[in-house]
C-alpha cells in the first residue's frame, strides 16, 4: 500500500511541477506582449531637410507632427501622405513663428521655420501605429519638387 501512495504522489508532484512550469511561461509571455504595446516608443523620423521637432501625438482620429524647414529658402509644401492611414487629408498646417494656420494645401513655410500638421486618419485606440510620412514640396529658390519621407512610430490614444 506504501507504494502505491508514493507512485501516487510522486506522479502529481511531477505533472503538478510541469504544469506550473508552463502555466508561469504563459504568464511571462503574455506580460511582455501586453508591456510591449504599451510601452511603445513614440518617434518620429525624418531626414534633413525636414526635421521632427517633438514626438508625434495621435488622438481622436488626428496625428498631429511638429517639423521644422531647415533649408536655407522657402518651401511650398504641395502635398502630405501617410502610409497605414485609411483616410488620408491634411486638416491644418500651422506656421508656429507667426501663428497663422492653414487648412488647404499648397503651405508656403519660411526657411528654419517650425510648423505643425494635423492630419485625419481612422485609427482603433489602444493599437500601434507604425507609418511613414510623405512630404512632397517645392524648393523656391531652384523651383525643384522634393520629396521628404519620415518615419511616424506612435500610440494611438
Amino acid at each position: 500500500m506504501a507504494k502505491k501512495a508514493q507512485a501516487a504522489s510522486e506522479f502529481l508532484l511531477t505533472y503538478g511541477f510541469a504544469i506550473l512550469a508552463v502555466t508561469a511561461a504563459i504568464a511571462a509571455i503574455s506580460y511582455a506582449v501586453v508591456t510591449r504595446i504599451n510601452m511603445v516608443p513614440e518617434t518620429c523620423f525624418f531626414p534633413a531637410e525636414m526635421s521632427c521637432v517633438d514626438k508625434p501625438s495621435i488622438k481622436n482620429n488626428e496625428i498631429k507632427i511638429a517639423l521644422k524647414n531647415n533649408k536655407a529658402s522657402q518651401i511650398q509644401i504641395t502635398e502630405i501622405n501617410i502610409t497605414g492611414c485609411t483616410q488620408n487629408n491634411v486638416k491644418q498646417v500651422s506656421a508656429l513663428s507667426n501663428n497663422k494656420t492653414y487648412t488647404d494645401l499648397p503651405v508656403l513655410v519660411d526657411k528654419q521655420e517650425l510648423f505643425l500638421l494635423k492630419t485625419g486618419c481612422i485609427f482603433d485606440p489602444g493599437q500601434r501605429f507604425k507609418g511613414t510620412m510623405i512630404v512632397k514640396y517645392t524648393n523656391l529658390d531652384t523651383g525643384l519638387e522634393n520629396t521628404a519621407s519620415g518615419e511616424i512610430k506612435a500610440r494611438i490614444v
